[in-house]
């Protein structure tokens, strides 16, 4: 909420980046409202100001996971992957999530907030989702910086958004699909009510997951609730 305050502000710039011990008011993908405390967690607020209509913004959480997932790996050599649309893995369990928000005009994009919340530190999670998350501390057994993790992260996305903005590369869009767990594994789609179930093929270039439906057809996802068998 502090990001979208100033960012309804001119005077807060394009790269603008406000972080936080603790968020009393996150909110996660379809609405879904969440608290993180004094855990040992990462939250921050990357503010920006693209010169692109809305139409060119619509993959850039998935530009955004590919930069975390990418100075996740670098900065601890852990396995992290990606899940379709906004989640970085380590195994099966949750490590980050990223959630873009836009407000715009019809032709002209007003600001873009993109919340990213990383499990850095943490030791424990609460008994609803302790087989479902991790962090890095569990995982490396060892505690980590989370100052010099933010620098890592934040050139992370200067380097990819900044590319995201021209045109993601070929070569950008092949390593994310090989970085992206969802790949190969059977999901299940919400749309209209009804379930869908496939096999995730790949992630195009405009960041729409392609599923091949268990009858056969091609079905493409932009949106929506999508679950993975086996993670979480």
């Amino acid at each position: 909420e502090e990001a979208k305050r100033l960012a309804r502000q001119n005077a807060a710039p394009h790269g603008l980046v406000v972080t936080a011990e603790e968020q009393t008011a996150g909110k996660g993908r379809l609405g879904r409202q969440w608290c993180a405390g004094h855990d040992g967690g990462m939250y921050f607020s990357l503010l920006l100001r693209p010169d692109l209509p809305p139409s060119d913004i619509a993959s850039i959480t998935l530009a955004a996971g590919y930069a975390v997932c990418l100075a996740i790996r670098q900065f601890t050599n852990l396995p992290a992957k990606i899940k379709w649309p906004n989640d970085i893995i380590i195994g099966n369990k949750k490590l980050c999530g990223i959630l873009t928000e836009m407000a715009a005009q019809s032709d002209k994009v007003d600001y873009v907030i993109i919340g990213i919340g990383i499990n850095v530190n943490n030791t424990s999670f609460p008994e609803a989702i302790a087989s479902k998350a991790t962090s890095l501390a569990l995982e490396a057994g060892h505690t980590w910086n989370k100052n010099d993790l933010l620098i890592c992260v934040l050139r992370f996305l200067e380097q990819v958004l900044s590319r995201f903005f021209v045109s993601l590369s070929i070569e950008d869009v092949a390593h994310f699909n090989r970085l992206c767990a969802t790949i190969g594994r059977k999901v299940t789609v919400e749309r209209g009510g009804q379930q869908i179930t496939g096999v995730a093929r790949t992630v195009s270039a405009s960041g729409e997951l392609i599923i091949r439906t268990d009858e056969g057809r091609e079905l493409t996802v932009s949106s929506g609730e999508v679950t993975v068998q086996g993670i979480y």
